[in-house]
């Protein structure tokens, strides 16, 4: 009776002991040693799937953007209905901003190392590229809603008052001014030595660029609203209906095409003209004799200049989608759908597009092969991953796929393709090719070691069709 006794007290003391070691394995994993606290982080972890056509980011203002973005290569620049011209990353990440006195709706000119727009506060603002600190600013005395253009180091704007200013870039003082007495509500165009533009009450003009002395003027049937082009000595010209193609010489008929409805600016490129209409139809004919080649229909409206890149056309439309569609024959390729009307014409530089909409913000769309996409905001992550033979070996922050680890290898961390060890900073950008394809439905959870913090969980929407 006592060895059995013993025996028992000896299994007993030992399920204490194992129940004890595993209580303190967990607090210990869980708390920290002695007690203290595990590491735990303060930010939030964003992950998409961005396929061809979806969206990687997105940059929110307080205003629609109906401006038209640019690029120097580093910065993305574009203007808001909030007042404010913006600088951001190509990444996303705000550079600077800085506050006019009315809405910025143009798109802005890069010449040299300033940038320069225009605001519904009437002055032109000339700026530094990289600190967005002004250098000068010039009163017109009438809305500004039209981008400036540039002629040797002249800057070039035209007012709903009517006038034609050309200032020096360097420092904004006035060199000569013409005025056509009608509102102007298109960008000054220039073509070789002229600068050509057209007026409210239906003429167009062409002037000298040095000194603002007419070279020519034709009567219009309707007043002149939308853009127009100039390319290779021809002017493409949306009138009413139609699209006129004159010579810049002289503004001679060469022929036209009409359309039923409205005209947006054309672009002209590789001896093609696209364009767009209200009807929503996009439009490709012979630059050299009008003839149709195709024509595709659309949603909505579409008022803003197309833009090509790669054997692709994108437009935006007042449905809210950017489309993307085979330059041969205009077949769709993919739609994406923003928030609000787009009446900004993309712009294409490599793998991204960049587009501004009603809905407050500026998109960037992936236009290569699929990416995982994570941004983190919040406290400095330390050694979260690193880089190993091409592949992402996670230190401290776990990723999976339906509870599986995700295998990636890296695309680029904040633009750069090979950066080795990382700590994660607030408003880094990730971008990953997951080894397998993930699919619609696919669930993805992301947690940071050693407590095991959840930072976030998705399920994958919408992957194959560049989001809705």
């Amino acid at each position: 009776m006592r060895e059995s006794r013993g025996i028992s007290e000896t299994a007993g003391a030992v399920v204490v002991i194992l129940v004890t070691v595993v209580v303190m394995l967990l607090l210990t994993y869980h708390l920290g040693v002695l007690g203290e606290s595990a590491p735990r982080l303060r930010g939030a972890l964003s992950l998409r799937l961005a396929s061809r056509g979806g969206e990687m980011w997105s940059f929110g203002t307080q205003g629609e953007i109906h401006s038209s973005p640019c690029t120097d290569g580093e910065r993305i620049y574009f203007g808001s209905n909030d007042g404010r011209l913006y600088a951001v990353s190509a990444y996303g990440q705000s550079l600077w901003s800085f506050k006019t006195g009315g809405a910025v709706v143009s798109a802005p000119l890069l010449l040299g190392d300033a940038v320069f727009f225009g605001s519904t506060d009437g002055r032109l603002y000339a700026l530094g590229r990289e600190d967005g600190e002004m250098r000068w600013s010039f009163q017109t005395g009438s809305p500004l809603v039209s981008s400036p253009s540039a002629w040797r180091d002249l800057v070039l704007l035209s007012t709903l008052e009517g006038t034609v200013h050309a200032l020096s870039a360097e420092n904004g003082a006035p060199v000569w001014e013409r005025s056509l007495e009608s509102p102007i509500l298109s960008s000054p165009v220039v073509w070789e030595n002229a600068v050509y533009v057209g007026t409210w009450g239906g003429e167009l003009c062409a002037l000298r660029a040095d000194n603002g002395d007419l070279l020519w003027s034709l009567p219009a049937p309707a007043p002149l609203t939308s853009g127009f082009s100039v390319e290779e000595g021809r002017i493409y010209l949306p009138l009413g209906p139609y699209l006129y193609c004159l010579r810049a010489e002289n503004g001679g008929w060469i022929w036209y095409q009409y359309l039923g409805s409205a005209p947006s600016p054309p672009l002209v490129e590789g001896g093609r003209v696209y364009v767009g209409d209200e009807a929503g139809a996009l439009h490709c004919f012979s630059a050299e004799n009008g003839e149709e080649l195709w024509w595709r229909t659309l949603g909505g409206s579409l008022v803003s200049r197309p833009s090509l890149q790669g054997g692709k056309l994108y437009v935006g439309s007042r449905d809210n989608g950017i489309y993307c569609l085979g330059v041969e024959n205009g077949k769709p390729e993919w739609r994406f759908s923003t928030g609000g009307p787009v009446t900004s014409t993309p712009l294409v530089v490599g793998e991204r597009l960049y587009v501004g909409s009603s809905d407050n913000r500026l998109h960037c769309l992936n236009l290569g092969e699929d990416l995982l996409v994570l941004r983190w905001r919040g406290e400095e992550m330390r050694e979260a991953l690193v880089l190993e033979n091409g592949r992402v070996e996670w230190r401290n922050l776990r990723l999976r796929a339906d509870r599986k680890r995700i295998q990636t290898s890296w695309a680029s961390l904040n633009g750069d393709p090979n950066p080795g060890l990382v700590s994660l900073r607030d408003g880094d950008l990730l971008e990953l090719l997951p080894s397998l394809p993930l699919t619609e439905g696919s669930f993805l959870m992301a947690a940071y070691a050693p407590a095991d913090q959840l930072l976030g969980a998705w399920e994958v929407k919408g992957v194959t069709s560049g989001g809705g």
